[in-house]
């Protein structure tokens, strides 16, 4: 799960640093700026480049990522001026950012599906 979560947050993270620097200030609601644009694509590229080398990286990743933009997040609601102007946030942002660290970290510790044993004639064998 992490790591097709991985290639599909990459490919969004990229599409919308590309839509930052095509609109200039707003992507929808959300302030941007050339350094939030280009935090989007480098976290989209990683996140791809996770995706593609598999599970474990993908989780590590996940779990990182996250817990950086749960803390962009809190620094973005807590006012924290230097981060404020660094990536021109405002409120939308910052609820943008705490829903996508909260994907990242569920992505990240959601345990991976357990294989079942192969079934003959449609009876399975015990594990």
């Amino acid at each position: 799960m992490a790591a097709n979560f991985c290639k599909l947050a990459g490919i969004v993270l990229i599409a919308v640093g590309i839509w930052g620097f095509i609109t200039g200030d707003h992507v929808l609601i959300f302030h941007v700026n050339t350094a939030h644009n280009i935090v989007h694509l480098l976290s989209g590229v990683l996140a791809f480049a996770c995706g593609l080398a598999g599970d474990r990286a993908a989780r590590v990743f996940c779990i990182i990522f996250g817990s950086i933009y749960g803390l962009v997040a809190l620094l973005g609601f807590g006012g924290v001026d230097w981060v404020v102007r660094a990536l021109h946030l405002n409120e939308a942002d910052n609820w943008l950012h705490i829903c996508i660290a909260g994907a990242f970290l569920i992505a990240g510790i959601t345990p991976k599906p357990r294989r079942q044993p192969p079934t003959v004639r449609g009876v399975q064998h015990p594990a």
